[in-house]
């Protein structure tokens, strides 16, 4: 059978008829009493067929791609199943609950490793029972967390999620122990900014800590990609190069009622050197210097959206890094946010490399498109 499946499959073969045959001689010289008292110890070694199909494992592939690293939250994610997002004063009942590792900061760290990202996390857990699994969840998942403390004076972070049937989703947080985030760990740990080419940051944290982040990352050459999931001092703008946020946080960052193309010019003349906003399955769109133009979603059918914008982010990191044009890197970041939202969960439904390779004829099929309809 290993023989006739595609690709073949090493396989180890038991040598079956030599053992047989060698029981059946020993049995015989027992009942002739050839060897008396005597005990006798036989070992045949099994055989392995190589047929190509074994690889290392996946842990020892990954991090073997350009330095990145993120700042930012890590949550015990809780999940709720339900028919619809709940109205005012209405009471529904759940379909089911998961709890999983989450946080924008432990999500985006688990993706980037996942498309082969060298990738350190800074954050902060609660001293408790959440905070050793999800930082066991992260070492499973290759991802280096000496940047991470364990804050014996709060509880790790939560995120109680509803996830409708039509895959939308709504989320309350509790901070935790990212709270205490604080500029003196970004200290403590300066040194793993050195020779990181992009840092990811998202607000989940404190805002203060996050812009002493941006001022280190600006000092050491790193390049920052901010997810903007509330207000900040839009005066740092000039010292970020990719802010991604999605329609929401873009019109409460840019309040009125202009459209997504007027707002993302704002945060571009106000000192933004790229804006991507991400606009669910109506793809993003992209201002900088040479483009200002929408991207269509990839064309998959949605499960739960949860983790799409970290994916989305996770991805585009990871390809800026290895030398991709910022288009180029959106297809890729597009379709890991497709493939995302195809499966239940956030971590656990960020795509790895394999998978997105799945679609590289797709993908560059795309992007020699776009540049025959837009060239620079």
């Amino acid at each position: 059978m290993a023989e006739l499946l595609k690709p073949q499959l090493s396989a180890v073969e038991q040598p079956y008829f030599e053992l047989g045959k060698a029981a059946t001689k020993m049995l015989i010289h027992m009942i002739e009493d050839k060897w008396g008292s005597q005990k006798k110890q036989l070992e045949l070694q099994p055989v392995l067929n190589h047929r190509k199909s074994i690889a290392h494992p996946l842990s020892n592939k990954r991090g073997q791609g350009k330095k990145i690293v993120v700042v930012g939250s890590i949550n015990m994610d809780i999940a709720v199943n339900v028919p619809h997002i709940p109205r005012d004063g209405e009471t529904i009942l759940a379909t089911g609950t998961t709890f999983l590792p989450g946080g924008k900061g432990a999500n985006q760290a688990v993706g980037v490793s996942k498309l082969d990202g060298l990738v350190y996390l800074i954050g902060r857990l609660g001293d408790d029972a959440d905070g050793k699994k999800i930082y066991g969840s992260l070492v499973n998942n290759a991802v280096k967390t000496e940047g991470i403390i364990f804050d014996n004076a709060c509880q790790t972070g939560k995120a109680y999620i509803n996830v409708a049937q039509d895959a939308g989703s709504t989320i309350v947080e509790y901070p935790g122990a990212n709270h205490n985030l604080d500029r003196s760990q970004i200290d403590m740990y300066r040194h793993i900014f050195n020779g990181a080419e992009y840092c990811l940051l998202s607000l989940e944290i404190p805002s203060t800590t996050a812009e002493y982040a941006i001022t280190l990352c600006n000092e050491k050459n790193v390049k920052v990609i901010l997810k903007p999931v509330r207000s900040f001092n839009l005066n740092i703008l000039n010292q970020i190069d990719f802010i991604v946020p999605n329609e929401k946080e873009l019109n409460f960052l840019i309040p009125g009622d202009g459209s997504v193309e007027e707002k993302a010019e704002q945060l571009y003349t106000g000192g933004a050197n790229n804006v991507i906003v991400t606009l669910g399955h109506n793809g993003c769109y992209l201002k900088n210097r040479e483009y200002a133009t929408f991207f269509p979603a990839a064309d998959f059918i949605p499960l739960d959206t949860t983790g799409a914008a970290d994916a989305f982010i996770s991805a585009l990191a990871v390809f800026l890094s290895e030398g991709m044009k910022i288009p180029n890197a959106i297809w890729y970041a597009t379709y890991s946010a497709g493939l995302s939202v195809t499966r239940l969960g956030v971590q656990s439904a960020l795509p790895d490399r394999m998978a997105l390779n799945v679609y590289e004829d797709d993908i560059n099929a795309k992007i020699d498109d776009f540049f025959r309809e837009k060239p620079v």
